[in-house]
């Protein structure tokens, strides 16, 4: 087990795990409830924020976001740099999320990007689930995969 997946939160496994299953556009519904479980009344604005997330990232990149399949464990360079960005606006940290967003589309992220990602950290927060902004990206695992929608 490589030693960030081993130190995820439960929230940081639910996030990456919805990030690639929208990202191979697979269990849309079993997604939806477990993000209902896991937030409460917020669950339905979490998954849709995160729906838009990820249409966002594929409608604004300007590089290839590489996403692990659905059942993969360790977290590819990029999904470390989205848990990234969702920690850090978790703590309110927009300036350090707009830092990795740009790093994440190679170039500056739109608004929407980064609202979208505020709305579903926030309603993790509501659940009580914790997201935590890490260090350096640069030392993240080598990527998988690429998944053809996000690019």
């Amino acid at each position: 087990m490589d030693d960030l997946e081993a130190d995820l939160t439960s929230g940081e496994r639910l996030l990456l795990c919805g990030l690639r299953l929208l990202a191979a556009e697979a269990g849309r519904h079993t997604l939806q409830s477990n993000f209902e479980a896991a937030c409460g009344c917020a669950g339905p604005q979490a998954f849709r924020a995160l729906q838009v997330f990820v249409q966002q990232l594929g409608l604004h990149s300007r590089r290839r976001i590489v996403v692990a399949p659905p059942a993969a464990a360790p977290p590819t360079g990029d999904e470390a740099l989205v848990l990234e960005v969702f920690g850090c606006a978790q703590v309110d940290d927009y300036a350090g999320m707009d830092v990795r967003l740009a790093r994440l589309i190679g170039c500056d992220p739109p608004a929407s990007l980064g609202g979208a990602a505020c709305v579903v950290a926030e309603s993790f927060g509501l659940g009580g689930l914790m997201l935590r902004a890490r260090g350096n990206a640069a030392q993240r695992p080598a990527p998988l995969r690429t998944v053809a929608g996000l690019a």
